[in-house]
């Protein structure tokens, strides 16, 4: 076999086939449905390694349950309503629209680039007519059910954003209801501007109608962290302790690049909902979003005359939009249906497919996202469009990555760019040290001092990988290999890999002294989550079939995983003398016949009794 440690040939190569096939593509009726996903991203434009090791964590569980057996949907998207786009549009003369698209391209490529096995077809884009309006849809259906009303109340103001905030959106200060206009609220979440109190009419939605439900809730969800749980313990309250702190969730904001609300203004009628025949209300491009202390859209004479589908009279149209956690509050169920365009998406499929397996993403999600999906989940079943109350089974929060003692992040100038990386080291390397440099769900520092030792262990795997095949070796040897299928499967669904990727490295070392076949075989299955790209092309220079995405992940002998052998220390009055070799589980009396046979150990041992024995760990003699 051709052992040559050629990434920049065969990444690419991969890649491309897998696209070509649609390896990654599930049919909704397919067999045992198993979903992933990673939290809606927005598209902000280039890639750093922090990215990198999000989508990744995510992308293992996709590849390691595809192996398991299961149909397992990847979807992606994109959260591309927002403010970040609107501010970029301001400072550059680019349409927030020509600049979402362009940084959508940017990082789709970037992540086919690091081989992550989405299934492309499902993609949702939150700012195309196809998607928010439904979007709209849901607002309207909120409406009629009496969660979304439009009132006057005192709001956080951001004066740079100028904008109304959710109180979530605030950090520190009082809530606007307990403060006079014009008093600090905080400081605005995204700009960290100072935010006041101001008295406006907005709309919000009726989240306090579940809060009992939201609150008790909490308890069946075993499988989210805990400290996601105790913050929304926390912000939602207690009846018992009077008002609750959770409050009603405001949702219009008074922005341009954001889902227009379907609400119509009559002289006669007061507000009435667009007629949803006449979804969506398109957003227009041609807009002064300059911010003036008023929506854009309020200068839109072509966007804010209409007429009252109730009486025909003229009307006015709403001319906020929404808050883009709208956008990401129901874009899981579209995945299962993205291209219906008779319904928000199929609830058959939906109930097939949902609660969400596995959902991955940022820890500071836990107030705002992950409490509105929480929300939105219950007013659909409320409605009907869903049998549960809970949009994912099990939650992991991973940690971020930090440079020079910051969040690495494009506007604070310290991210390091995946496209370096990959041109030097490959998108398997990059994976693969991402996910090793630390336990997935805490933070880290990034460094690069040990992704050359990432990049050595898959060159010596391909050396390995094509040295012929040798008889099974000692029997300690086989122990390992079940051993490590053990550790790595374990390490996997638990999301501590980089234990994984360890035993993975020892097993290398073990193999490369008699690389026995099925040594070899099984290091490589292994590895296929973290470095698909390597494994993949180890797999068909081996002639196999198909795709190692399709092989049977190993399985383990639980009787093969203790050691046949052990070494443990022999201590005399206090200081360890040497070490004896005994059979894992061995007896006092055998460890003492072993202690006894060893020249050496047998004199420092005479006259003296046994203190302690602890099987496989240590023998000591007073």
């Amino acid at each position: 076999m051709n052992t040559r440690f050629d990434f920049a040939r065969y990444e690419p190569f991969w890649q491309r086939r897998w696209e070509e096939t649609g390896a990654y593509r599930v049919a909704t009726d397919a067999p045992r449905p198993f979903m992933v996903v990673p939290m809606f991203p927005y598209p902000s434009g280039k890639l750093h390694v922090g990215h990198v090791r999000n989508y990744t964590i995510s992308d293992v569980q996709a590849r390691y349950w595809r192996r398991r057996g299961y149909s397992v949907m990847q979807p992606i998207g994109w959260d591309a309503f927002g403010l970040p786009a609107e501010e970029a549009a301001i400072k550059t003369g680019v349409h927030p629209e020509e600049h979402t698209r362009w940084n959508i391209a940017e990082m789709t490529a970037q992540l086919n680039e690091l081989g992550m096995s989405y299934d492309w077809s499902r993609a949702v884009t939150a700012c195309d007519e196809g998607y928010y309006r439904w979007t709209q849809w849901l607002f309207i259906q909120l409406y009629k059910q009496g969660l979304a009303y439009k009132g006057r109340a005192p709001v956080n103001w951001c004066p740079a954003c100028q904008t109304a905030l959710a109180n979530e959106q605030v950090v520190g200060g009082p809530a606007p209801t307990q403060a006079e206009p014009g008093v600090e609220t905080g400081h605005c979440e995204r700009c960290g501007s100072k935010v006041v109190a101001r008295d406006l009419e907005q709309w919000f939605f009726r989240i306090t109608a579940f809060a009992d439900d939201l609150l008790e809730g909490l308890d069946g969800l075993d499988r989210w962290p805990e400290q996601v749980r105790t913050q929304q313990r926390h912000w939602i309250g207690k009846r018992e302790d009077g008002t609750w702190h959770l409050r009603d969730w405001l949702v219009s904001r008074q922005r341009y690049w954001g889902a227009p609300i379907p609400m119509i203004n009559c002289p006669t009628c007061g507000t009435v909902p667009v007629p949803e025949a006449d979804l969506p209300v398109r957003l227009p491009r041609q807009v002064d979003f300059t911010p003036k202390g008023e929506p854009p859209l309020a200068s839109a004479p072509e966007f804010v005359g209409t007429v009252c589908p109730q009486c025909g009279a003229p009307a006015r149209r709403e001319v906020e939009t929404m808050d883009t956690f709208v956008d990401s509050a129901w874009y899981l169920y579209r995945f299962v249906s993205p291209h219906d365009d008779t319904r928000p998406f199929d609830p058959e499929a939906a109930a097939r497919w949902l609660p969400v397996d596995i959902y991955v993403g940022g820890a500071e999600h836990a107030i705002l996202h992950l409490m509105y999906v929480r929300f939105i989940c219950r007013a659909l079943r409320q409605m009907g469009w869903l049998p549960f109350t809970e949009p994912a089974q099990r939650l992991f929060t991973l940690g971020m990555v930090y440079r020079n003692g910051a969040k690495m992040s494009k506007s604070k100038g310290n991210g390091v760019t995946q496209d370096e990386m990959v041109r030097r080291y490959g998108a398997d390397t990059l994976r693969l040290w991402t996910m090793f440099m630390a336990p997935p769900g805490q933070p880290v520092e990034w460094a690069t001092a040990g992704i050359e030792g990432c990049h050595r262990f898959l060159k010596r795997i391909f050396a390995l990988a094509g040295a012929p095949g040798r008889p099974a070796p000692a029997d300690e040897a086989e122990r390992m290999r079940h051993r490590t299928i053990k550790k790595v499967t374990e390490a996997i669904e638990g999301f501590r890999y980089n234990t994984g990727i360890s035993a993975l490295m020892e097993f290398l070392a073990e193999v490369e002294r008699h690389p026995w076949r099925a040594g070899v075989e099984t290091l490589v299955a292994l590895i296929s989550p973290f470095a698909p790209h390597a494994a993949e092309e180890i797999w068909h220079r081996w002639g196999r079939k198909g795709s190692i995405d399709q092989a049977a992940w190993p399985v383990w002998d639980e009787g093969m995983t203790a050691a046949a052998e052990v070494e443990i220390p022999v201590q005399v009055g206090g200081r360890v003398r040497g070490t004896v070799s005994l059979p894992a589980g061995a007896s006092q009396v055998e460890a003492e016949a072993a202690v006894a046979a060893d020249e050496h150990l047998s004199a420092a041992v005479t006259g003296r009794t046994v203190r302690v024995y602890v099987p496989g760990r240590i023998i000591s003699y007073q």
